[in-house]
């Protein structure tokens, strides 16, 4: 399935930009993301242990790049 199949790609700019807006909006939500068991039960642990501390000391999004690019 290409946009050729459609005849998408002879529509003008705009038109493909409502187009694609239009697909956006008709996808289930729900469809997009299933979290695994395993997951949940950690970011459930994470959250629990937040809100047993909200004090404790966390790292800005800056820091831990500098962290991993420092590796």
């Amino acid at each position: 399935m290409s946009i050729k199949d459609y005849g998408i790609d002879k529509l003008s700019a705009a038109e493909q930009l409502l187009l694609a807006q239009e697909i956006w909006d008709n996808i289930d939500p729900d469809s997009l993301l299933t979290v695994p068991d395993w997951q949940m039960q950690e970011i459930e642990r994470r959250m629990a242990a937040y809100d047993a501390n909200p004090q404790m000391d966390g790292r800005s999004w800056e820091e831990v790049k500098a962290r991993i690019r420092a590796k």
